[in-house]
Parts: C-alpha cells; structure tokens; sequence
C-alpha cells in the first residue's frame, strides 16, 4: 500500500459518520475531498477508502452515490494544491492566498447643502405656526 492511501486510511479512522438529517451528504463530499485533493488518491483508490468509511455511515450509501461523490470531489476546486494534507505532517493545511484586488483611486464628494433655520416664528410665544 502506497504512503498516501496509508495515511488517508489513518485520517478515515477519526471521521465521524455520515448520518442522515445531520449534514450526511456533506460530510461524506468533504471526505471523498479529503481522499482524492487533499490525499493525492486515484478515483479507485479513493472509491476503494469511501467504501471502508460507509460501512459506518448511517444509512450506507449505495455504490452509485459513492462514485456520484467521488466524481464530484474530482471536479471540485481545490485551493489548497494536490496532496495538500502530505505536504507538511499530518493535516497539514495551506491556506489559499488571498486574491489581489487593484482598485483604482477614487474621490468621494459629500455635498454641501446647508439648511438656514429661520428662527424667528420659534421665538414667538404665541404656540401657532406662523
């Protein structure tokens, strides 16, 4: 067994389950992710470990959904860069660099409207409206 399908066998070991009504089919994305990006792993290795997950998920999936997740982590993008998680240690993460943004100098004008209070009908007593 090669040192990628190792470790990501390792890595399996402490995901939790798949459960339906908790997020089940994201999980189960985010692993087969985890498999084929973040691991390096073929489709049929990555399969062959999705498989070795689903027996503790809750339904199972079926083979089809397996190979449907699988295809789709394949086409998934990936910023971290391929077997990202056996760059530097065990879960070794890299973080995407942030996109660079040239803005063009703008001004910003505030306008100068004054308003003239005339106080004189405020200083009558009488309490009406002039």
């Amino acid at each position: 067994m090669k040192e990628a399908k190792r470790r990501a066998l390792e890595y399996l070991k402490n995901v939790p389950p798949a459960i339906s009504g908790q997020a089940g089919h994201n999980r189960t994305f985010f692993t087969a992710c985890k498999l084929v990006q973040g691991f390096g792993l073929n489709r049929n290795e990555a399969l062959d470990l999705m498989r070795t997950y689903n027996r503790k998920c809750e339904p199972p999936w079926s083979e089809q959904e397996l190979i449907h997740k699988v295809d789709d982590a394949i086409k998934a993008p990936n910023p971290y860069g391929h077997g990202y998680m056996l760059t530097k240690g065990k879960g070794y993460r890299k973080r995407a660099p942030l996109p660079q943004v040239k803005m063009k100098p703008f001004a910003v004008e505030t306008p100068k409207v004054l308003i003239k209070i005339n106080p004189a009908p405020l200083a009558s007593n009488s309490g009406h409206p002039p």
